[in-house]
């Protein structure tokens, strides 16, 4: 992952975040290989309403924040008992506010 884009958001939640990266699997994801989208956690909170937008770009609307500061952004990609599957941490955070 490159960039979390807005590095802040509302401890409210409903802050729409745009991670750029790649390889974040093809968008033509099905009922049928939904288990293998890309899960995108924030701390250990999900975001919510993920958009794939392209292999490289995804959007998600972030929830109610457990407590203000920063907390790393993770997107999680393949099924958990998949062959392949892969994690990427961002450098980069997203401070709650």
């Amino acid at each position: 992952m490159h960039t979390v884009q807005p590095a802040y958001g509302r401890l409210a939640g409903g802050t729409i975040l745009t991670l750029s990266g790649v390889n974040f699997g093809p968008v033509d994801v099905t009922a049928s290989t939904a288990a293998a989208a890309p899960r995108v956690k924030l701390g250990d909170a999900t975001c919510a309403r993920p958009v794939h937008v392209d292999d490289g770009t995804l959007r998600c609307t972030t929830l109610k924040a457990v407590a203000a500061g920063p907390v790393a952004a993770t997107v999680s990609v393949g099924k958990s008992n998949a062959a392949v599957q892969g994690t990427q941490v961002s450098s980069l955070s997203i401070c709650f506010a």
